[in-house]
């Protein structure tokens, strides 16, 4: 409420941003767990990432990152996403060089 009336707004403070959606397939949980893990800027330190209890070097009884991880072999979840951001990066890459050639 304080929000609201200093800011004049009306309605949760989130009620425009948020969207739920039912992941009913593997590949959406992949896709949302990679994005979710990659999305910070410096995903291996980031202080609000569970990116640490799905690679195990951090245990909570609240998170439960077993549906996902099932689906790879042991320690192949980092290589999910570290050949994942690879290929963003080239991506990246390319698309500047791209925008550069254009100028």
């Amino acid at each position: 409420m304080y929000f609201n009336k200093k800011y004049k707004r009306t309605g949760p403070a989130f009620q425009q941003r948020y969207k739920a959606i039912h992941i009913t397939e593997d590949d959406q949980l992949l896709h949302i767990t990679r994005y979710l893990h990659l999305n910070p800027n410096n995903h291996t330190n980031y202080e609000w990432s569970s990116l640490p209890y799905y690679l195990g070097t951090k245990q909570a009884s609240w998170l439960r990152p077993k549906r996902a991880l099932e689906l790879f072999k042991k320690g192949e979840y980092k290589i999910f996403l570290e050949d994942y951001k690879d290929k963003r990066d080239e991506l990246k890459q390319l698309k500047r060089q791209l925008d550069l050639a254009d100028n």
